[in-house]
Formats: C-alpha cells, structure tokens, sequence
C-alpha cells in the first residue's frame, strides 16, 4: 500500500541519518506533521528510529501533543504520553494539549 511505502522511506531516511529534529519556517518537526495528520507509524518511527525529540514547540508554541489532540488523533496521544510527552506544557494561547 501506499502508506507502507511512505513508512519504508522515513524508516530508511531515519536508519541513514535525516535528522528528524529539522524544522521548517513555522518552527515545526516531522513529528509535529505526523501528529498533525495522525499518522501513528510514522510517528513511531521517528521517536524510535529517528530520535526525535518528545516535545519541541513550533512557531505557536504547540508540542506534537498539542496538535494530536486538537485534532483528537487518540492513538497518536497515546504513543506521545506512553513517550512521556509533558501534559501540561503551554502554548502561546496558554493552552495545554489537555486544552485541546
């Protein structure tokens, strides 16, 4: 399937050294975009295969936290808490994920 070839690239780019932590020009991660989407492999792969960071903050001051829960990807929350992403972290609306 289509997704199956998408995670075989992040596994491959994560298993050659991408660094997973670059951020674009709103300050946001792969992992920030995965749980945006709700793409729960990819996710996992990048925090770990990739090493991603649990929680870096975007332009908005949003955590990959944050966005999974705004957009109520539940299986996404899950894996980012069971990782120990912080719960009550602000953003700049002062909002936390449990906000969302």
């Amino acid at each position: 399937s289509a997704s199956a070839g998408k995670a075989d690239v992040v596994r491959y780019l994560t298993e050659h050294g991408a660094d997973v932590n670059a951020v674009n020009d709103t300050l946001s991660t792969a992992l920030h975009r995965a749980c945006t989407l709700g793409h729960l492999e990819f996710a996992r792969l990048l925090l770990e295969k990739g090493k991603a960071r649990i929680s870096p903050t975007d332009g908005l001051g949003n955590t990959p936290l944050h966005l999974a829960a705004e957009e109520e990807h539940r299986d996404v929350c899950t894996l980012l808490l069971q990782k120990k992403a912080p719960l009550y972290i602000l953003n700049r609306s002062k909002e936390t994920p449990a906000d969302m």
